[in-house]
């Protein structure tokens, strides 16, 4: 599976998920990924029944030694039941130079952001959380963002603006597009809207999520349509 998606990429470089509670796997995981041709990982902290420092730092120093591949350390408390301090996370990327890139999705993310780079300026961050706070984040010193949505091509122009200095545009691509950030990150829908507007956009063939997850209602989907015209984005739909 890893390889077949890796050679339909060519020479687009691919980060693979290699989360696994046992550490064997993970490594597992990272080393199929690595000979697969992956370009990078990310690896989020193990689901422990008692979760401390030294073991999320020992499953990351092993998963480090076992590759030689970067590895994005993936930061999400909601999903992984494990929340990692500032202080942990600057002990990885003591521990493991390859583990200086951080995916930061413990919310607020701000202002995390700004106490681990005044620990270490070497990191590398990505946002997430469905860029809802992508203009924060990056004054806090983020290097981009690591999230879906229906438009990424908008994401790529906030990134891009900000870092040629042009804040002032950045912000105003931003808001513009903030109402479908909004609507299209509903809890439970989040992934079928995206699909939806993916097909919609001829991106992929159905928008069909697998089971048990929703699929779109009729108000739902012309709550979507009023939102995209409101915002003007009905231009770039193929379907």
């Amino acid at each position: 599976m890893i390889a077949g998606v890796l050679g339909a990429a060519g020479d687009l470089p691919v980060c693979v998920g290699v989360s696994h509670a046992a550490t064997d796997r993970a490594i597992a995981f990272a080393r199929s990924a690595e000979a697969a041709g992956a370009h990078s990982v990310m690896l989020a902290p193990p689901a422990l029944a008692r979760p401390n420092d030294a073991a999320v730092l020992a499953h990351y120093l092993a998963v480090a030694r076992a590759v030689d591949l970067p590895i994005v350390v993936q930061d999400h408390p909601a999903s992984s039941g494990v929340y990692m301090s500032v202080d942990l996370l600057a002990s990885i990327a003591e521990g493991a130079p390859s583990c200086r890139v951080v995916k930061l999705e413990e919310e607020p993310s701000p202002p995390k952001i700004g106490r681990l780079l005044a620990v270490r300026p070497d990191l590398r961050i990505l946002g997430g959380l469905g860029a809802i706070m992508l203009l924060e984040e990056l004054r806090r010193g983020a290097v981009g963002t690591m999230t879906g949505f229906g438009f990424p091509e908008m994401l790529v122009e906030i990134v891009s603006r900000f870092r040629a200095g042009d804040e002032a545009g950045a912000r105003q691509v931003f808001h513009r597009i903030l109402p479908l950030v909004r609507f299209e990150n509903q809890p439970g829908l989040n992934l079928a809207i995206r699909k939806h507007l993916y097909q919609r956009r001829g991106a992929i063939a159905t928008a069909r999520v697998r089971a048990p997850g929703p699929a779109l209602d009729p108000g739902t989907i012309a709550d979507l349509d009023l939102l995209l015209e409101s915002v003007g984005l009905t231009d770039r739909l193929t379907a």
